[in-house]
């Protein structure tokens, strides 16, 4: 199952952006109406396993906690809420079907722009140690369990 950076922005309208955190690949939804926290919920768990949740405003809304508590993600915000010209220029070669999906698809790739730096870094660990199929588990358990590099390595390999 993916490991997925999910972002939510939610309203009567929920924007659902998940990105694959191996292959970079991209889905884009809108929820409307009705039992929407579950509903979201549903779509996710089809898509994959989310590791992180991301917020495209720094204040988080009930319905992102509860989703990332769902899957027990981690949560990511932005220390300041993203402004529109930045989800544009974020979101601007990619298709989106209107501003809620790209308001998640912003958030999803500022989360993922966020731990770039952290997941080259467990990448190239595992293939120095010829282990690279088990890069994904180690990104969840670095992400997740915040746990070091080293001890999510020890951890995979017992």
């Amino acid at each position: 199952m993916p490991k997925l950076i999910v972002g939510i922005d939610p309203g009567d309208r929920t924007g659902l952006a998940a990105v694959d955190i191996k292959t970079g690949e991209i889905f884009l939804a809108t929820r409307v109406g009705g039992e929407i926290e579950e509903d979201v919920v549903m779509k996710i768990a089809e898509l994959g396993d989310p590791v992180i949740i991301a917020s495209d405003t720094s204040r988080v809304s009930k319905r992102v906690w509860k989703t990332a508590k769902s899957f027990n993600a981690r949560i990511w915000k932005p220390r300041h809420n993203i402004p529109v010209y930045e989800k544009i220029r974020l979101t601007k070669k990619i298709k989106t079907g209107n501003s809620h999906e790209r308001d998640a698809l912003a958030a999803a790739l500022c989360a993922k722009n966020h731990y770039s730096n952290l997941f080259r870094k467990i990448e190239k660990k595992m293939r120095m140690h010829g282990m690279e199929e088990l890069s994904e588990s180690v990104k969840e358990m670095v992400v997740r369990q915040k746990v070091s590099i080293a001890k999510a390595v020890a951890m995979v390999q017992n």
